[in-house]
C-alpha cells in the first residue's frame, strides 16, 4: 500500500528523504545544493507528472523593483498571464 506524508516546507521534505523515509518530487532549485553535495540523488521517473495550478497575487498599486518586474514579465510570457 502507498502511504503519503504532508510537510510544511521543502526543507522538511528534504530532511525526511535524507532520513530514509522515502522519496519525494520537488523543484530542482529546492535541492540544487543537496544534489551538488551528493546528499540527495535524482531518481528518473517514466510517468506523467502531476499538474499544478500556479497563481500570481499582486497589488495593483504596489511599486515593484527591477527583479520583481522581470519575474512578473517572465511568468507572463511563460504561462500566458
Amino acid at each position: 500500500p502507498t502511504r503519503t506524508m504532508t510537510f510544511d516546507s521543502p526543507s522538511a521534505v528534504k530532511r525526511a528523504v535524507m532520513a530514509g523515509l522515502g522519496i519525494a518530487m520537488v523543484s530542482r532549485l529546492t535541492v540544487a545544493d543537496d544534489l551538488a553535495a551528493r546528499r540527495l540523488v535524482v531518481v528518473p521517473v517514466k510517468c506523467e507528472l502531476p499538474i499544478r495550478e500556479l497563481f500570481v497575487v499582486d497589488h495593483r498599486q504596489k511599486h515593484h523593483g527591477v527583479a520583481c518586474n522581470a519575474m512578473l514579465q517572465e511568468l507572463g510570457r511563460t504561462f500566458e498571464l
